[in-house]
């Protein structure tokens, strides 16, 4: 299937984003540190239905390494939009895993009217629900990239780890609030709370599938559940 790639301006950010497949439109969201490759396999198993629109978000993958605004999912979710108006898509469908599934909640807050439902992988609402171990080694991690920060590559990663470490702090209204179909999807032993995944998904109404003998990167190795389940679900 064609691939076209492309940029697109922002404020002092360029965002790299890759189009593939044809059909209703299907945005990917990537995690924290990461890119649009890591859904590389997924957008195989749905190009043929589907008109992918993978992005990298500010800061990481192929996109603008340097930013003066502050990391959070508005300014995420709004560089999503700017993509997507770039390229003339109103509505489309999203699969957003951990960080990506913190902006596509964002973007069901913010933009309601352009989400047409969303799959939600790894995703917590609050920093309260990430594990305990996983917060502190995060924490610990941030510490020891701000001090060298001075080094323009750790600096970038104590942004990215801020991030995470500070946000998200939807409460439960906030989500109760949010109109849109959700999928929530996490790994038996996913570094998410498994109570707070729950309270995720009662909070938004929304259907949660806990996917067996997996960790919180489960849908790079058991792609064929996330075909089945997100088929399933968009249609």
């Amino acid at each position: 299937m064609a691939k076209k790639s492309d940029y697109v301006n922002t404020d002092d950010c360029r965002l790299y984003y890759e189009v593939t497949g044809q059909g209703e439109n299907l945005v990917f969201l990537h995690g924290n540190g990461g890119s649009s490759k890591e859904f590389e396999n997924n957008i195989k198993d749905f190009s043929s239905d589907y008109c992918c629109i993978a992005i990298d978000m500010r800061l990481q993958g192929r996109s603008g390494k340097k930013t003066k605004q502050e990391l959070t999912y508005e300014l995420f979710a709004d560089d999503v939009i700017k993509v997507l108006d770039n390229l003339n898509i109103d509505k489309f469908f999203v699969i957003g895993f951990s960080d990506g599934a913190i902006t596509a909640i964002t973007l069901a807050q913010k933009y309601p009217q352009r989400v047409k439902k969303m799959v939600l992988i790894g995703a917590n609402y609050n920093v309260s629900g990430l594990n305990n171990f996983e917060l502190f080694v995060m924490k610990t991690i941030r510490t020891i990239f701000g001090v060298l920060s001075f080094i323009t590559y750790f600096k970038r990663q104590y942004r990215l780890f801020s991030l995470m470490t500070k946000y998200p702090n939807f409460t439960t209204q906030d989500l109760k609030n949010i109109n849109i179909s959700a999928l929530v999807m996490a790994g038996q032993h996913d570094m998410i709370k498994d109570e707070h995944t729950k309270a995720l998904a009662q909070a938004l109404g929304a259907r949660l599938e806990i996917v067996k003998n997996a960790g919180h990167f489960w849908h790079t190795k058991k792609k064929e559940i996330l075909k089945e389940k997100a088929y399933a679900f968009f249609r």
